[in-house]
């Protein structure tokens, strides 16, 4: 058995040799050498303190002959807030952690991309086995695509559910406090969840918060809500955005997400690495949060950009699980197979990024502590790189509202002057078909923001920052289909994207909040 130790690992000459493959050489290599993913079992365990609850589990995924993975978490709520029948159910609870699990597995079966994925613990319906399909097909798709790997959805992940396999590495209970479960008697929660819509709990509602200027304007438009904040591994600025917003720690409830490391050994020896659907896990577990604490509203913040095609022609997208696609798929698998436990919708959808940019700038007590940048806004750093893409697109649609002060105050640097990013802003711009991996807005927006700061600094004469300057010469080489200089000024010819877009899932009680702010907005500039 190749089998990790530590951080270390011997590996055979012929899968030495598959890793150095590249595309679907080294796709099809591994999945003969690693035919198989199996979701063995997982332990969890209910804790109880004077201010919360707790529950932590950990899962056992193993890819034989390979090696055995143990990843976990640990979802706390408080005692204030919990729903004590609700934590008492112990079939919902199994239910939902693996069913989670399911999600969880993902990041590990990435890693060969095995032929078959293999689950005994509970059946899996073919309906919600087509779901899952789907998400791994389209939530891997920028992987697949950056990887050169070509495959349809039904090739790429097939689930077994008749194959036995071994288990090599057994998962112990660490204590009596904990429970093992290797056999569930259903794969869903049978009876739909009373989540309280009809009573006083209709008031309260999730929101996932990241620290960016997206779930703050959802935190600031619901303050006449219950408002509940949830967050997976919070960091600095998701905590500071709570607190800026009102919310209490009575009212936060936390995720903290383990990996288990040997998949960045992995991932070092050049196994298969690359962007997973993350916002479905965050599906998984705030739908779960939500029942835990009788909650019947998960408020997403995400927007219509998310639903546009990372790359040009295709429908490879970055942000896929943003999308309203995955909304609408995880909604009805949420009715079939969790108990409609919550209703889970994107309380922005009706807006383009550039909407939300404007509402945003509204509040500038947040300029200090949001972030949004995936390179610095870890716990330690909490800063915005101003070297990246996603910081790019953020300053560009913040700058048309913000004075350059303001800006400065937020981002600490003029990320106009980096002419590093030229590639990026080209991709941006719509002047190259591949727009930035990274949740980042559409090219329409972008263009329209470029469009206001030039023809700002024409009519002050300023010189232009570098990357302002390439979109000038872009636009004067006819290479930006959206924008053209016209009269002496420059002119954006795309869609109107302040108009709120349709939000088939969005309840007229939540539209009309939005309905309202931008009207409101409407006035103000008038």
């Amino acid at each position: 058995m190749e089998q990790l130790q530590g951080e270390a690992m011997n590996l055979s000459p012929i899968t030495a040799e598959a890793l150095h493959l590249t595309g679907n050489s080294k796709f099809l290599a591994l999945r003969r050498l690693f035919p198989l993913f199996v979701y063995h079992d997982f332990i969890y365990k209910i804790n109880h303190t004077e201010k919360t609850w707790e529950i932590t589990c950990q899962w056992h995924f193993s890819l034989p002959t390979l090696t055995d993975f143990l990843p976990s978490c640990t979802i706390t709520v408080p005692h204030k807030v919990a729903d004590r029948l609700r934590i008492n159910n112990i079939t919902a609870i199994e239910t939902f952690l693996f069913q989670i699990g399911l999600m969880e597995s993902i990041s590990y079966w990435k890693s060969v991309c095995p032929l078959r994925y293999v689950c005994s613990l509970a059946p899996i319906p073919t309906t919600a086995a087509a779901s899952w399909q789907d998400w791994y097909f389209n939530g891997l798709g920028e992987f697949l695509y950056r990887n050169n790997i070509s495959i349809n959805s039904a090739e790429l992940w097939t689930y077994s559910p008749t194959e036995q396999v071994e288990i090599s590495c057994p998962l112990n209970l660490p204590d009596s406090s904990w429970h093992k479960v290797t056999a569930l008697s259903h794969f869903a929660l049978t009876e739909p969840v009373d989540n309280g819509k009809a009573t006083a709990a209709a008031r309260k509602v999730l929101i996932p918060v990241g620290g960016g200027k997206d779930s703050i304007v959802t935190l600031e438009l619901l303050r006449e809500k219950e408002r509940y904040a949830f967050a997976i591994n919070p960091t600095r600025a998701s905590r500071d955005s709570i607190a800026l917003a009102g919310i209490d720690e009575e009212h936060c409830l936390f995720v903290q997400r383990r990996l288990d490391r040997k998949i960045v050994t992995l991932n070092q020896l050049n196994f298969w690495n690359g962007h997973t659907p993350f916002s479905g896990i965050v599906a998984f577990y705030s739908l779960f949060a939500a029942y835990l604490a009788g909650i019947p509203y998960v408020a997403l913040s995400n927007e219509a950009s998310s639903n546009a095609a990372t790359v040009a022609g295709t429908e490879i997208n970055h942000q896929y699980s943003k999308t309203a696609a995955f909304e609408s798929s995880f909604r009805t698998y949420s009715c079939l197979y969790l108990g409609a436990a919550a209703e889970y919708f994107s309380f922005l959808r009706p807006l383009q990024e550039i909407a939300i940019a404007r509402i945003f700038s509204h509040y500038k007590a947040y300029l200090p502590y949001f972030r949004s940048c995936n390179l610095g806004s870890k716990e330690q750093a909490n800063k915005w790189c101003n070297n990246c893409p996603k910081c790019l697109f953020v300053s560009l649609i913040l700058a048309v509202y913000l004075t350059p002060q303001e800006m400065r105050t937020a981002f600490g640097a003029d990320i106009l002057q980096n002419e590093n990013l030229l590639p990026d802003m080209a991709g941006l711009l719509g002047v190259t078909p591949v727009k930035p991996f990274e949740c980042v807005g559409t090219v329409e927006e972008v263009a329209y923001a470029v469009c206001k700061l030039l023809n700002r600094y024409h009519r002050t004469e300023q010189q232009l920052p570098c990357l302002l300057q390439a979109a000038a010469t872009w636009i004067a080489a006819g290479r930006c289909s959206l924008l053209t200089f016209t009269g002496g000024e420059y002119v954006y010819a795309g869609p109107d994207l302040q108009k709120l877009q349709p939000a088939p899932f969005l309840n007229p009680e939540f539209q009309e909040i939005l309905q309202n702010k931008m009207k409101n907005l409407e006035d103000e500039h008038e």
